[in-house]
């Protein structure tokens, strides 16, 4: 394991200067969605295109921020992604399951990060929040990925396998369409 090394500041500055406007403004949790161009955060080569790149978001803004001596972002950003969890809002339930993934990733790969989040209620909220989606959220292509994550990740099954079955279970039955072999 390598120790957590922030990206250069030139790198970083630009990110965090117009994340600190944004605080002036109250809209953090607005960046955290990014579905707006002015809350949008992304590099070049980021895999999000019409939200915030989270991996952007933790080694762009929130660690150098933590890092330059802003303590609270950690709460800030555990209360974002907390209300994040409580909703029934497909993007932001994305979002904090980006969030939780990316955060297991670098803990695997460093020995230490600037700040970690508790994920143990955020979790627990998500399979909550997942278990009360409407019947035609439960037909897109996001809540295809978050049973994905729910699938593959253990974090999810530790805290409620029975629920998270059941919400597998019925993806699989009434949702899930594979794709059709087509013999030749």
């Amino acid at each position: 394991m390598k120790t957590y090394k922030l990206k250069n500041k030139e790198n970083y500055q630009n990110f965090v200067k117009d994340y600190r406007e944004i605080m002036k403004e109250g809209k953090e949790a607005e960046v955290f969605l990014g579905t707006e161009a002015k809350y949008c955060f992304r590099q070049r080569d980021s895999y999000e295109v019409e939200s915030t790149d989270i991996g952007v978001l933790m080694e762009y803004c929130l660690y150098p921020l933590y890092a330059e001596g802003d303590r609270d972002i950690a709460r800030r950003t555990f209360e974002i992604l907390k209300d994040f969890s409580l909703s029934v809002d497909l993007v932001k339930l994305d979002k904090v399951t980006d969030y939780i993934s990316m955060q297991g990733s670098r803990l695997r790969r460093y020995t230490s990060l600037p700040f970690v989040i508790e994920t143990d209620e955020l979790v627990r909220n998500i399979i909550e929040s997942i278990s009360k989606l409407s019947d035609e959220q439960k037909r897109t292509y996001t809540y295809e990925r978050l049973c994905n994550v729910l699938d593959r990740s253990p974090l999810y099954r530790q805290c409620d396998e029975e629920k998270v079955e059941k919400i597998l279970k019925e993806f699989k039955e009434k949702y899930y369409n594979p794709p059709k072999v087509v013999e030749q």
